[in-house]
Formats: structure tokens, C-alpha cells, sequence
């Protein structure tokens, strides 16, 4: 067996003509059409797969387990894959899976999905990654992915809170009452 080779399971039927040459031997000619020879044709597949793995963070504050975000991974427009963090900062993707019609480089593009998390702004720079996709000869595809790739999908997201707060107080006189023209400014500090 080769491996990626599937075998011709066709069944050839050879008709074989024997005659005896008169002096104690036998001549065996195969009789058959030239014009349709016998011919056994073999399939070769290959199969391959890469899947990326990226990092999130975010600037402002620690990922907590309910920070869930989401990616997707799109070639000439169309999903490919998708990735999430499940509240953690590793971002695992799924899997992109190559047939040896995908021979080639490919280039993807990572974009992250907006979150909803309140104070959390999404990552809006999407990110490219090059896949170079090769025939190992063997039934399997070889998926190389561009080194810098790492780096690429590390994602860190801005973390800023806001909040207001009002002082209401009261403000009395010792010894007599308080009036309209009675005024004071206080400082906060």
C-alpha cells in the first residue's frame, strides 16, 4: 500500500488465445482490442489541517472568568473558522481543514467580534496570518503557519471604567439661624 493511494477497484477481463506450435511447446497470445487498452487508474489523495492559537488580554484590569470574546477567521470574505477565549487568555480556533485542491498560500484574516462587556472596547485592527499549504507526498497535506503568526493574535483589549458620585450634606450655625444671605463654598479633597 501507498498511503494516500486508493487502488483501481475495476475488474479487466484479458482474453488469452493458446496454441500448440506443433513441437512440444505451447504459444499464449493475449487477444484484445487496441483500441481499448487495459488501464488501471489509481486516486491519490492528501489531507491536512492547521488550527491557530492566540492570546487575550486586557489593559485596565485582570481577565476574569466571564470575559468572553469571540473571532472570526475569513478567506477572500468567507468564514473559515472561528475562534473564542471562554473566559480564560488563551483563544483556541477551530480547525481549517486542507484538501491538495488547497495547495498553495493562503492568507487569512482574524478580526475580533465585538464583546458587549461594559467598559471593554474591541480590538478593531484586524489581523492577517499567511498559511503556506504543501503536498508531503504521503496522503498528508503540510500547513505551515508564518512564524510571526504568534505574535499576530495576541489580542489586548483597553479597560476603562468612569463613575460620578454627588455630596449632599446640610450646614447649620451654631447660636442663631441661617438665612438667604448666609453663603459658604466647601472643597472637596
Amino acid at each position: 500500500l501507498i498511503p494516500g493511494v486508493t487502488k483501481d477497484g475495476s475488474a479487466r477481463t484479458v482474453t488469452v488465445r493458446v496454441t500448440d506450435r506443433r513441437d512440444g511447446t505451447l504459444r499464449a497470445d493475449i487477444v484484445r482490442d487496441l483500441s481499448d487498452p487495459v488501464t488501471f487508474r489509481n486516486t491519490y489523495t492528501a489531507t491536512g489541517d492547521v488550527t491557530f492559537t492566540g492570546s487575550k488580554t486586557l489593559d485596565g484590569r485582570p481577565l476574569n472568568a466571564n470575559d468572553k470574546f469571540t473571532w472570526t477567521v475569513t478567506e477572500d470574505g468567507a468564514t473559515v473558522a472561528t475562534g473564542a477565549n471562554h473566559g480564560t487568555g488563551t483563544v483556541t480556533f477551530t480547525r481549517i481543514s486542507y484538501t491538495l485542491a488547497d495547495v498553495g498560500k493562503h492568507t487569512y484574516t482574524v478580526t475580533e467580534n465585538a464583546s458587549g462587556l461594559k467598559g471593554v472596547t474591541a480590538d478593531p485592527k484586524p489581523r492577517t496570518v499567511t498559511v503556506l499549504v504543501s503536498d508531503n507526498g504521503d496522503g498528508t497535506l503540510k500547513a505551515e503557519l508564518d512564524p510571526s503568526a504568534s505574535d499576530a493574535l495576541a489580542f489586548v483589549n483597553p479597560y476603562q471604567a468612569t463613575g460620578s458620585i454627588a455630596f449632599v450634606g446640610a450646614k447649620s450655625i451654631l447660636g442663631r439661624d441661617l438665612n438667604a444671605a448666609d453663603q459658604f463654598t466647601f472643597s472637596v479633597t
